[in-house]
């Protein structure tokens, strides 16, 4: 699991854990210091998203091995706008435009968000 969040200005925050097993049941991962789970509300309308971790502040994010330790999360909601489910023919499944709203969390920092994101879903090949 990585993830990265740029911040003009201000050190890259990383969180990356390659050791961290996939969900058992759900969309929900559990690991040391990490709990973050996605939760289909209305399927195709609204989901949510939720992330409680520790994550490093870094200057270089290629190199992500030191850094300060910081509280990391987010409490978002994705709902879609516009058209419905687009096939992604080249890659298997599907994506949708939506709206993203909620906070996310570094340190004692609450970043309020208002903007758009893209949720895509694809299916592993078969076997």
């Amino acid at each position: 699991m990585r993830i990265r969040l740029d911040r003009a200005g201000e050190q890259v925050i990383v969180l990356d854990d390659p050791d961290v097993p996939p969900p058992r049941v759900g969309l929900g991962l559990r690991a040391e210091g990490l709990w973050t789970e996605l939760i289909c509300e209305t399927p195709f309308e609204h989901w949510s998203y939720g992330l409680e971790a520790f994550a490093l502040l870094v200057d270089d994010p290629d190199d992500a091995a030191w850094g300060d330790r910081v509280a990391f999360g987010w409490e978002l909601e994705w709902e879609t706008v516009g058209e419905g489910p687009v096939p992604d023919a080249d890659r298997g499944g599907y994506h949708q435009e939506g709206g993203v709203t909620g906070i996310v969390l570094v340190g004692s920092d609450r970043i309020e968000i208002d903007g758009s994101g893209r949720r895509r879903h694809r299916w592993p090949p078969p076997a």
